[in-house]
C-alpha cells in the first residue's frame, strides 16, 4: 500500500445520462524523503472545491467515510496532498477536468456511524498556495513591473512550479513600482501591489487588476483583459412550460435555479464613486493643488465590458444630485495624494487609476445572479456566461427578460458533489452593461419579474 505509482481508482456516475459525471482521488504522504501513494476515492464521500476571483487560493471542504480505520492505520494529518480529478466523461481533454493538489489543512473530529461499522471525518485542504502563504512572510523591497513582482512572489514566496505561472494568466504591466515589505504575508504584498499596477493600454478602467487561482494555475490580469481572454458558454433560461421540451445538450446548459442578489440604488453608487469621483493632487514644491472629476455619464461606453447600456437611470441621478441635497466629497469619492516633483515622485497612477476604475469595480456589481446548474468541470472563474433567459410568464424564449440576458462574468465558482451521487455547479454571474437600454424597467420583487416603467 506504500507504493508509488498507485493508480487511483475512478468513479463514473449516472452513465449515458445528461448529468453523467466522474472523479478520482489519490492521496500522497511525504515522510522521511519518501512517498507514499494511496488510492482515496472510495473514502472521498462528499466534497466541494472552490474557485473565485476574490478568494486567492483555491481550496476544498468535505467528508471522507473511513469504514477499517484505514484513516489511522496511514496516519492522515495536516500537509498530506489530496489531488482531486473531477470530469464529465473520463475520456474528457486535460482542459476539460478540474484537477489540483490540496494539502490537508484541518481535520474536523470523527463521527462514529450508528451501526458502529465506520467513522466519518471532516476536512479541509487548500491548495498550494493557500498553504504556503499563510505562513510566510516578505521581508525585502522590490523595483519593477508589477507583473514582474508578481512573477517573483509565485515562485519565492508560493514555490509555484513553472507549470502554474502560464505568461498567457499574467497581463505585463506599465511602468516602474518600489514596494517595500516588512514582514508581512505575500497577499498583504499583492494588494499593495494591486493599488498602484497599469495596464499597457491604460484606456478607461483598464487598471483593476485580480489575482487570484484556477486549476491552470495564478491569474493575474484586469479586468478588461479577464473578460477579453474568457471562455464564453451558451445557457438558457426556459419559461417553465418549456423545461421538459429541450434537447439533451440544452437540459445540460441551462439554469436550474437563479437567485437575483441585492444590488445598490442609486445614492449608494454615488457614495462608492461609480456615477461621480473626483482626485485631488498636492504639489509640495508650488503648493499647487490640481483637482480632477469623473462623471460616469460622459465615459461610461469606454468602462462598460459586458454590453453597450447602463441599467442606471441618468436623469434620475441628475435629479438626486440636483436636489438641495447636493453630493458632499465624501459622496463624490475624493481620493487626496500628494506628490513630489522634485524627486520626480508625482503619483500619476492615484488620477488614472481611481477615476474609470473605480467606477467599473462598482458598476460590475449593477447585477449580480447567484445560479444553479448541472455540474460542470469546465466552468472557472473569469468565464464569461452567455446567458438566453425567458420571463418567467413568457411562452418561449423570444419573450425575453431584458436584465437577465447576454453576457454575465463568472466570479466564482463552487462545484458541489455529494454521496447521492449528484454533481451540481454553483456560479456567482456579474454584469454591468446590457445589450438594449433598460433604463426604463424595474423589477418587481414580489413578483420576480420585469415591468416597464409608466
Amino acid at each position: 500500500m506504500t507504493q508509488q505509482g498507485v493508480v487511483a481508482q475512478t468513479f463514473v456516475i449516472n452513465k449515458n445520462q445528461v448529468d453523467q459525471f466522474g472523479y478520482k482521488a489519490l492521496l500522497t504522504k511525504n515522510t522521511n524523503n519518501s512517498k507514499a501513494e494511496f488510492n482515496f476515492t472510495t473514502f472521498l464521500q462528499r466534497f466541494t472545491i472552490y474557485e473565485g476571483m476574490f478568494s486567492k487560493f483555491m481550496y476544498c471542504e468535505g467528508q471522507i467515510f473511513d469504514g477499517a480505520g484505514f484513516l489511522k492505520s496511514v496516519g492522515l494529518q495536516t500537509g498530506d496532498i489530496l489531488r482531486i480529478d473531477l470530469f464529465k466523461t473520463p475520456e474528457d481533454s486535460i482542459e476539460d477536468i478540474l484537477t489540483n493538489d490540496f494539502y490537508v489543512e484541518s481535520l474536523g473530529p470523527s463521527t462514529r456511524l450508528v451501526s458502529g461499522k465506520g467513522e466519518i471525518f471532516t476536512f479541509r485542504a487548500v491548495s498550494k498556495i493557500g498553504f504556503v502563504a499563510l505562513k510566510s512572510k516578505v521581508k525585502r523591497s522590490f523595483t519593477g513591473k508589477a507583473s514582474d513582482i508578481i512573477y517573483q512572489i509565485c515562485e519565492k514566496f508560493f514555490q509555484l512550479e513553472p507549470n502554474k505561472l502560464s505568461a498567457n494568466n499574467i497581463e505585463e504591466t506599465f511602468g516602474v513600482l518600489n514596494i517595500s515589505a516588512s514582514s508581512i504575508q505575500p497577499f498583504e504584498v499583492i494588494e499593495r501591489i494591486n493599488a498602484q499596477a497599469i495596464s499597457p493600454t491604460n484606456q478607461a478602467g483598464d487598471n483593476n487588476f485580480f489575482f487570484y487561482e484556477t486549476r491552470s494555475g495564478v491569474v493575474y490580469k484586469s479586468l478588461r483583459k479577464i473578460v477579453q481572454d474568457a471562455n464564453t458558454f451558451n445557457y438558457i433560461l426556459p419559461a417553465d412550460k418549456n423545461r421538459s421540451q429541450t434537447s439533451k445538450e440544452e437540459d445540460y446548459f441551462r439554469l436550474l435555479e437563479f437567485q437575483i442578489k441585492d444590488v445598490n440604488n442609486q445614492r449608494e453608487k454615488l457614495e462608492q464613486g461609480a456615477i461621480e469621483n473626483q482626485t485631488l493632487t498636492f504639489d509640495f514644491i508650488s503648493r499647487k493643488v490640481e483637482k480632477k472629476t469623473f462623471k460616469l455619464k460622459d465615459s461610461y461606453k469606454d468602462i462598460l465590458l459586458l454590453g453597450e447600456n447602463l441599467a442606471i437611470d441618468m436623469d434620475e441621478v441628475d435629479n438626486l444630485v440636483g436636489e438641495d441635497q447636493r453630493v458632499t466629497d465624501e459622496e463624490q469619492n475624493v481620493f487626496a495624494r500628494c506628490s513630489n516633483k522634485s524627486y520626480d515622485q508625482q503619483d500619476d497612477f492615484i488620477s488614472i487609476k481611481r477615476g474609470p476604475s473605480q467606477a467599473q469595480y462598482q458598476l460590475m456589481n449593477q447585477t449580480v445572479l447567484s445560479c444553479r446548474v448541472l455540474g460542470n468541470p469546465r466552468l472557472k472563474p473569469g468565464d464569461v456566461i452567455n446567458l438566453k433567459a425567458a420571463q418567467s410568464s413568457a411562452s418561449d424564449l423570444e419573450q425575453r427578460d431584458p436584465l437577465l440576458n447576454g453576457k454575465f462574468l463568472v466570479g466564482s465558482v463552487k462545484h458541489v458533489v455529494l454521496d447521492a451521487g449528484t454533481y451540481e455547479t454553483i456560479i456567482d454571474l456579474f454584469k454591468d452593461g446590457y445589450e438594449f437600454d433598460v433604463s426604463n424597467f424595474r423589477r418587481d420583487t414580489n413578483s420576480n419579474l420585469i415591468k416597464q416603467r409608466q
